[in-house]
C-alpha cells in the first residue's frame, strides 16, 4: 500500500485527478500539464490534430530513440511518432516501498529521468509548419532545410521556457521540469514574465524564436548583431504601435534573458547535422553574416515566425490570465 504522506505519492494522487483523453498517464505529471499549462496542452492537441501519435512501446524507434536520441529526430520527422518511456507505475512501486523520497525538483530530477514529449512535439509541429511556409531567397535554398531544423529547435526552445512561465507554484514548477528539458531560472521566468505583462506573450514568443534560432546556428556567441535585432523588433511588432525604443528594449531584454548551454550549442548540434549527414550544409548556414540585411531577408525566417506564432496562437495564454 502507498504511504498516503509520501510527498510523491501526493504529487501521484494530484497528477492522477487531472487524466483525460488527450493525457498520457502513464507520463509523471503530464495529465496535470494538459489540463493547466496552455501552452503544454497546446502543444500536445496541435501535434494530435496534426496525426501525431505517442507510443510507448519497445519498438525500434524507441530503441533508437533511448539509445541514440540524436539520430532519431528525422524518424520521429517522419513517421510522425513521438516515443516515450511511461514511468508512473514504477514511481508508484517506489512510493508503496517506504522508501522516502523529497519532493524537490531538483532532487527528483537529479535521480529519475523526465520526459521529452513536450520537446519532440514541438518539432513535430515546426516542421509541418515550416514545411508549408518557410521560403528561402536563391541563394540560401541549397541550406533551406538546415535553416528549418534550426528553427524547428527554436520552437521547441521557445515552448519550453514561455510554457515555463505558467509554473508559479512548487507542484506546477516540479511536474514541468519533469516534463520539459528547460524551464529557465527563476530571475529569468520573473523578467519574461514582467516583458509579457507589457508586450503579451505573442510578442514574446515571436522575439524569442529570433533569439533562439540565432544561439542553434551561431553557438560562440549570445551577442546578434544589431541589424538582426532591429530586423526581430520588425517583424514581431508589425502592426503595432509600440515606439521603437519600447520595441529595443523588449528584444535586448530577451537577447540577455534567453541562454542555451554554449557547451551543448558547441557539441550538441554540429553533431546534430554531422550524424544526419549534414555537417556541410549547417557549415554553410552558420557562415552567413547574420549582421547582413538582405542575407536575413533571404533567410526567410520574419515571414515563417510571424505565420508560426499566428497559427499556434491560442497556447499562448499570458500567465496573469490563467485560473489558479
Amino acid at each position: 500500500m502507498i504511504d498516503e504522506r509520501s510527498p510523491l505519492a501526493t504529487l501521484l494522487w494530484v497528477d492522477e485527478q487531472y487524466h483525460c483523453d488527450e493525457s498520457l498517464p502513464d507520463c509523471f505529471g503530464d495529465s496535470y500539464l494538459v489540463a493547466l499549462n496552455p501552452v503544454f496542452r497546446g502543444v500536445r492537441l496541435t501535434a494530435r490534430e496534426m496525426g501525431v501519435r505517442f507510443v510507448d512501446r519497445p519498438d525500434a524507434l524507441g530503441h533508437r530513440y533511448r539509445s541514440a536520441p540524436l539520430t532519431a529526430l528525422a524518424a520521429i520527422l517522419a513517421s510522425g511518432t513521438v516515443p516515450y518511456a511511461g514511468d508512473v507505475a514504477t514511481l508508484r512501486e517506489i512510493a508503496a516501498s517506504g522508501v522516502p523520497v523529497a519532493a524537490d525538483a531538483n532532487e527528483l530530477r537529479l535521480f529519475f529521468s523526465g520526459h521529452v514529449v513536450m520537446h519532440e512535439s514541438a518539432h513535430l509541429v515546426a516542421d509541418r509548419i515550416f514545411s508549408e511556409v518557410l521560403r528561402t531567397g536563391p541563394d540560401i535554398a541549397p541550406v533551406e532545410a538546415t535553416i528549418a531544423a534550426l528553427l524547428g529547435e527554436a520552437v521547441a526552445n521557445t515552448t519550453e521556457t514561455l510554457g515555463g512561465l505558467h509554473a508559479t507554484h512548487g507542484t506546477h514548477q516540479l511536474l514541468y521540469s519533469w516534463n520539459s528539458l528547460s524551464s529557465g531560472k527563476e530571475s529569468t521566468r520573473a523578467a519574461l514574465r514582467a516583458l509579457v505583462a507589457r508586450h503579451g506573450m505573442k510578442i514574446v514568443f515571436g522575439i524569442a524564436m529570433w533569439i533562439y534560432f540565432h544561439q542553434n546556428l551561431i553557438a560562440h556567441t549570445n551577442a546578434c548583431p544589431p541589424t538582426y535585432m532591429a530586423a526581430c523588433g520588425r517583424s514581431v511588432f508589425d502592426g503595432t504601435d509600440v515606439p521603437a525604443a519600447d520595441r529595443q528594449v523588449a528584444v535586448t531584454t530577451c537577447a540577455a534573458m534567453l541562454e542555451l548551454n554554449p557547451g551543448a550549442r558547441e557539441t550538441t548540434t554540429p553533431a546534430y547535422f554531422r550524424l544526419s549527414g549534414t555537417e556541410e550544409d549547417f557549415r554553410t548556414a552558420a557562415s552567413l553574416d547574420l549582421g547582413d540585411r538582405d542575407v536575413i531577408d533571404a533567410l526567410g525566417i520574419a515571414a515563417a515566425i510571424t505565420e508560426l506564432t499566428a497559427r499556434v496562437s491560442e497556447w499562448l495564454v499570458d500567465p496573469a490570465d490563467m485560473a489558479s
